[in-house]
C-alpha cells in the first residue's frame, strides 16, 4: 500500500525556485548554556511539603539522577493536601533576563494522576520562585521553561519538585523521578519532540539532517513529529512552494508533512510511503491547500505509521525551504 497526498509541482523551463526563507541546520538542542548539569553532584535533598517522614533520597546511575520517597498517606497535621520532596542546588549567579530557557528531561515510574514534577528558582534575597506541577509521565519528557515568566532578574539556586496530592488518585508507596539532564540557555532549540503514544521516541542532527525516530510496539496511527513554532518569518502567500529531501527507512512509516495556521487549525500538506531508503525531492504548493496566510504558526515533520510493528521507524529530512518561483533569463 502506497499512500499520497500531495500536489507534487513541476517547475517549467524558464523558472527557478528562490528560497525566502530555509533551514539546513535544524538545531534540536537548546544553545549556549551557561550552566549545565548531568553528574548531579552537590544536590541536597529533603521532605519539602506535608509529610516529614519515610525513606527519601537520590542516586545517580549511568547519567541518571533517581529521587525517591515513600509516601505514606495523608498526614492531618502538615496543614497541606499534599506531601513532597525535593533536591536542591546553589549556583553561580544567573540573570534570567539573558539566559531565559531551563531544559530538563525527566520521566517518573509512574503515571498516577497525583504525582506532580515541577522547578523552583531561588533569588539573591532568598525568594523562591516556582513552575506550575506536571503530571508524571512514565516517558522521557523534554521540559522547556521561559524563566523570566517565573521570576525576571538574577538566580542562585534550583530546586526540583515532586509531589503526590491527596486525591482520589493518590498514589502511595515508593515513587521515583528520572531526570537526565537540566541546564539553563542563552537560545531554545529550534525543534522539538511531540509523539502520541507510548513508545521511545525522539529527535536528533545528525549533519545538518533532522532524524525523527520512534521504536516500541507501533501500532498504526501512531505519529511521531519535530516541531518548529520560531522565526517562521516569511508570508506562505509570497513563498507559496516547499522544498525539502526526504528519506524513510521503510514502507511502514509514511512522510508526513503538517502545516499549522493557528492554534488550533492544521493541514496535511505530505503523507507519503517511500518503497526505497534513497533520498526524494518534495516540491509542494501550499496554495493548493488553500494556505495563505499571513504567517504560519507551527510546521510539523515527521511520519506516521501505515503498518503494525515492533521495530522501530526513522524518517529523515534535509534542505528544508519556503520558496518564490521566479522567472530567470537563460
Amino acid at each position: 500500500m502506497y499512500l499520497w497526498i500531495l500536489n507534487t509541482v513541476f517547475v517549467p523551463r524558464g523558472l527557478r525556485l528562490i528560497p525566502v526563507w530555509e533551514d539546513n541546520t535544524f538545531l534540536t538542542e537548546p544553545q549556549e548554556p551557561i550552566w549545565v548539569d548531568s553528574n548531579f553532584t552537590e544536590w541536597s535533598v529533603n521532605w519539602e511539603f506535608g509529610q516529614k517522614d519515610g525513606d527519601y533520597g537520590f542516586i545517580v546511575q549511568d547519567g541518571v539522577c533517581d529521587l525517591y520517597a515513600t509516601f505514606k498517606g495523608r498526614n492531618y497535621t502538615s496543614g497541606t493536601d499534599f506531601s513532597g520532596v525535593s533536591i536542591k542546588k546553589s549556583i553561580a549567579d544567573v540573570d534570567t533576563r539573558e539566559y531565559p530557557y531551563l531544559h530538563i528531561t525527566h520521566k517518573e515510574n509512574s503515571s498516577d494522576y497525583a504525582l506532580m514534577f515541577s522547578i523552583s528558582i531561588v533569588d539573591n534575597e532568598g525568594q523562591c520562585y516556582s513552575s506550575e506541577g506536571v503530571h508524571a509521565s512514565k516517558d522521557w519528557i523534554d521540559l522547556e521553561y521561559d524563566l523570566r515568566k517565573i521570576y525576571n532578574g538574577t538566580i542562585n539556586q534550583i530546586h526540583i519538585q515532586l509531589t503526590n496530592e491527596y486525591n482520589s488518585h493518590y498514589a502511595g508507596g515508593m515513587q521515583h523521578a528520572y531526570i537526565k539532564s537540566i541546564g539553563i540557555y542563552k537560545r531554545k532549540p529550534m525543534w522539538t519532540l511531540s509523539y502520541d503514544k507510548s513508545i521511545n521516541a525522539g529527535i536528533s542532527n545528525e549533519g545538518n539532517t533532522l532524524k525523527v525516530f520512534g521504536r516500541g510496539n507501533l501500532t498504526v496511527g501512531t505519529i511521531v513529529v519535530a516541531q518548529r513554532f520560531y522565526n517562521l518569518t516569511f508570508k506562505p502567500s509570497v513563498a507559496r512552494y516547499i522544498n525539502v529531501s526526504i528519506r524513510a527507512s521503510s514502507i511502514a512509516a509514511a512522510a508526513r508533512i503538517v502545516l499549522w495556521t493557528s492554534p488550533s487549525q492544521f493541514i496535511t500538506v505530505l503523507l507519503k510511503t517511500y518503497n526505497d531508503e534513497n533520498w526524494h525531492t518534495e516540491i509542494i504548493d501550499m496554495l493548493r491547500f488553500g494556505i495563505s496566510d499571513s504567517q504560519l504558526y507551527l510546521v510539523e515533520l515527521g511520519w506516521l505509521q501505515v503498518y503494525n510493528s515492533t521495530d522501530s521507524s526513522t524518517a529523515w529530512y534535509r534542505q528544508l525551504s519556503f520558496n518564490q518561483l521566479k522567472q530567470v533569463a537563460y
